[in-house]
């Protein structure tokens, strides 16, 4: 048989765990205040030959072609 009241303390438990482990995983730390070390450049229908260091004479990308090199 079930027994409501007990799976009712259960699952409050769970909550409970489950709010301070998050709560927990917001704080900032030491290693939280470095900066990151990972930068992503995300281009939207732009092909190989767009960029002027791939030999386009009509566009030039400067900025691009630096980071490229």
């Amino acid at each position: 048989m079930i027994n409501i009241p007990q799976i009712r303390i259960h699952l409050l438990f769970t909550i409970k765990v489950i709010v301070i482990l998050l709560l927990l995983s917001c704080r900032e730390g030491p290693e939280m205040m470095t900066k990151p070390n990972v930068v992503l450049i995300v281009s939207d229908d732009q092909g190989w030959g767009d960029l002027s260091i791939n030999g386009n004479s009509n566009l030039k990308t400067p900025n691009i072609d630096r980071l490229a090199k």
